[in-house]
């Protein structure tokens, strides 16, 4: 069990992986601060899109139709917020 934990401690992708989480989360408050919550929420579900690339990249998983249309429906939704702040 010792062992087990050492592995974790010591994991410098895990603790990459928390580093980066923690600057994300305080870039994002600190853009919440700034900016329009309608337009910066919405950018939280780009996270999927990167989802979608990196477990292509990294895992060799399949990219669907589906998967591509979540992805179009996500991005498109994006681009009609921005356009929507900027006619307002």
């Amino acid at each position: 069990m010792n062992k087990h934990w050492t592995s974790i401690a010591f994991n410098w992708r895990l603790a990459l992986g928390i580093v980066t989480y923690l600057l994300s989360s305080v870039l994002f408050v600190k853009g919440m601060s700034n900016g329009e919550l309608s337009i910066l929420f919405p950018l939280v579900s780009l996270g999927y899109v990167c989802t979608l690339v990196w477990s292509k990249l990294f895992f060799k998983e399949v990219i669907t139709t589906v998967k591509l249309a979540g992805v179009g429906l996500i991005l498109i939704g994006i681009a009609f917020l921005g356009y929507g702040s900027q006619h307002h």
